[in-house]
């Protein structure tokens, strides 16, 4: 069974996951996860690395607020 970090890390990518496709941008995971000592109250550090600016992927794209 996954767990609830598992699910909300799956939730953010799936999010992201639209956005930098076809673009050559490449998505980073750094910090405490990436070094496998993530916990409850850790977050997730992402990076988008693009060529160009992603001039669509904006908060309210993504999560709708």
């Amino acid at each position: 069974m996954a767990t609830s970090l598992e699910r909300d890390k799956e939730a953010v990518l799936g999010a992201l996951r639209p956005y930098p496709e076809g673009t050559g941008t490449r998505l980073f995971l750094f910090g405490s996860f990436a070094r496998g000592e993530g916990g409850r109250a850790s977050d997730l550090d992402l990076a988008l690395l693009a060529p160009t600016p992603l001039r669509d992927l904006t908060w309210s794209a993504c999560w709708g607020g």
